[in-house]
């Protein structure tokens, strides 16, 4: 299965944008993000590396959206971050099948 963000932003990585599904869009992944966030309150180390992951995450999505509203320029490092956010995301789960 594709993550939320990949598949969320898919349709809009070219220009013409359409605002009011971009809306759609962002609100969902915005909602996932916030579910995710809800769903990381220990205070494991695999819990810290999750909530550093869903705030790269939750940066590039503001990044993008200010990009694609056409008040700053998309951020040309969404791909490393998106790398960033994978890297966390996998220890975080490599800490939490070792019980931390």
């Amino acid at each position: 299965m594709e993550p939320a963000f990949g598949a969320g932003i898919r349709p809009f990585v070219r220009p013409p944008i359409d605002v009011y599904e971009w809306d759609t869009a962002n609100l969902q992944i915005e909602s996932r993000i916030s579910e995710a966030e809800s769903a990381c309150l220990c205070f494991e180390q695999s819990c810290d590396k999750a909530n550093e992951a869903l705030s790269v995450l939750s940066d590039l999505l503001s990044d993008l959206d200010a990009g694609f509203r056409g008040d700053s320029p998309l951020p040309l490092n969404g791909a490393r971050d998106q790398n960033r956010v994978d890297a966390l995301l996998s220890e975080a789960e490599d800490l939490a099948n070792d019980g931390l």
